[in-house]
């Protein structure tokens, strides 16, 4: 109750749920039955018996399996996002007909990040570098960043773009996102890993 801006609809969903109680339930022993009436049930409850079994989908022709699929772009954006206290995700701004979205906006500091291979250096520092020139120029920030995951692409690059008062600097970097010591561990040593890839570059 303490959690929700509406006390309302909190209190609706527990009258509506009065009656749910708590049970321990061994899968194992689950004798459910399916028929046209809650068949359109199944896949769901497959998908949730394989989670808690902990199996690995196994792609074979005579295996029923799934797979989740993920727009890996805006995941890593989103994590790197969660990891920088006080970022702001996917600000739109309109520059006259330029409608510009940069994935994240510290103070002083513009970082777009890249889930994506590159066949070589100079696709690189193309379209990507013209993007974050015009993200510094339009919103008035002199530090940009492009931020790549480490198992794709390994770089730590400084780069000015434009001269005198219009330069916008640019840091190419990558991080590194592989850490084995369970969940809490891991997401403390993401924090530090991009905290240093972000304030000492």
């Amino acid at each position: 109750m303490r959690h929700t801006k509406s006390q309302k609809s909190l209190k609706m969903c527990e009258a509506v749920l009065d009656e749910v109680a708590y049970r321990d339930i061994d899968i194992d022993r689950l004798d459910i039955k399916f028929d046209r009436l809650n068949v359109r049930y199944k896949k769901s409850f497959d998908i949730a018996i394989m989670i808690l079994r902990h199996y690995i989908p196994l792609f074979a022709k005579d295996k029923q399996s799934f797979a989740f699929l993920f727009d890996m772009n805006l995941l890593f954006e989103n994590f790197v996002a969660k990891l920088i206290p006080h970022a702001r995700v996917q600000r739109t701004q309109n520059f006259g007909n330029l409608r510009l979205t940069p994935d994240i906006m510290i103070d002083n500091l513009i970082i777009d990040t890249k889930y994506k291979m590159y066949k070589d250096r100079e696709d690189l520092q193309t379209s990507d570098k013209y993007q974050m020139f015009v993200y510094g120029r339009n919103f008035a920030v002199k530090n940009t960043m492009l931020l790549y995951p480490e198992h794709l692409k390994v770089v730590s690059e400084d780069l000015e773009l434009g001269k005198g008062d219009e330069c916008v600097k640019l840091a190419i970097r990558s991080l590194d996102l592989d850490f084995d010591g369970g969940y809490e561990a891991y997401v403390v040593e993401m924090r530090k890993r991009v905290e240093e890839v972000i304030w000492k570059s």
